[in-house]
């Protein structure tokens, strides 16, 4: 992950979690996510955080499934909860709005 990246995923049964170039949480197990760059999705938690509805922005990077509860995500992402997805975001992020809670960099 560089610097400038920012995560988005879910942790726990209740929490999402920005990583990176904005650091904060959330607390719900099911939101609607905005990114300043245009991207947008849900998130929801029914036993493993899932991403749906994916509109990839101008700063999309990557989606990484969720390898689930027995497993670990690999090399810069070991730290992220295994049964989540990931969405990867470089750039310049300037605030993601998650529910109608935004958070700013």
């Amino acid at each position: 992950m560089g610097t400038k990246d920012l995560l988005i995923y879910g942790a726990s049964d209740d929490l999402i979690e920005l990583d990176g170039a904005i650091s904060e949480e959330y607390g719900t197990d099911n939101a609607k996510v905005e990114c300043s760059d245009g991207t947008k999705f849900e998130i929801k938690y029914t036993g493993e955080w899932k991403v749906a509805n994916l509109q990839k922005g101008s700063e999309f990077k990557q989606l990484i499934e969720s390898v689930g509860d027995n497993s670990d995500h690999t090399d810069e992402y070991v730290n992220c909860s295994s049964y989540s997805d990931i969405v990867v975001l470089s750039g310049l992020i300037d605030w993601v709005k998650i529910n109608r809670k935004i958070f700013r960099r």
